[in-house]
Order: structure tokens, then C-alpha cells, then sequence
């Protein structure tokens, strides 16, 4: 009886490496668990300094390079934009924040400028 090859060697040895490296890229990316990288605070860390400055979060803090930026209000109501540090949750600057409904619109209009007639010339 005359055997048959299912695949060509050079077939097999493709199909082998492909596999390999496939394998390789799904197993080097990491899951997402909502767990802050190391030597970065986790979020409620950073919600305990922003309230223990008498300050109440509007949300959660968004991870944004080595900071955390939040809103929050002051005990005044306020809306504060917080920008906290992400490795020692240390509150860097406090800002208002932006409130479209507040600020008025700009309108850049057309300036109309009323120029003198030359003396001597009448309208």
C-alpha cells in the first residue's frame, strides 16, 4: 500500500510557524481587569484625597498619563476640574470648570465703523 502525505513538508512547516506566532501575539495581550498598572493608584485612592479636601467627585477619575483628572463640586457647589497625581495621589491643581451653560456665547459679529464724510460733502 503507497502512503500519501496530507501536507507538502514546506506546507506543514508554514502552517507550524503561523501557529507559533499567532499563539505567541494572543497570549501577549494582556486582559483588561480595571486594574491600575503598578506603582499607579487605584481610583478609590484617589476619590479619598479628593474628599478629604472637602471636595464631593462628580465621577470617577480618568487615568491620563501619570495624572488622574476628575470633576468635583466645593462646598461652595462649584464645578472643579481636579487633577491628581497617579503615583502618590496628591492633588496637583484645581481649576473651574468650563460649564457651557454658564459662559455666554461668543458671537464674532461684523464691526461696522462710521466714518466722518470729508467736510464739505453732505449726505
Amino acid at each position: 500500500m503507497t502512503g500519501r502525505r496530507l501536507l507538502h513538508p514546506k506546507t506543514l512547516a508554514a502552517v507550524l510557524i503561523a501557529g507559533c506566532l499567532l499563539g505567541g501575539a494572543a497570549r501577549a495581550q494582556s486582559l483588561n481587569l480595571d486594574i491600575p498598572p503598578i506603582g499607579i493608584l487605584p481610583p478609590p485612592d484617589i476619590l479619598e484625597s479628593v474628599r478629604y479636601l472637602g471636595l464631593d467627585p462628580k465621577g470617577d477619575p480618568v487615568l491620563r498619563g501619570d495624572y488622574y483628572v476628575m470633576h468635583a463640586y466645593d462646598r461652595a457647589g462649584i464645578e472643579l476640574r481636579v487633577v491628581a497625581d497617579a503615583q502618590f495621589g496628591d492633588v496637583l491643581f484645581m481649576t473651574p470648570a468650563l460649564n457651557l451653560s454658564l459662559t455666554p456665547p461668543y458671537v464674532r459679529a461684523a464691526r461696522i465703523i462710521q466714518v466722518a464724510p470729508p467736510e464739505g460733502q453732505q449726505r
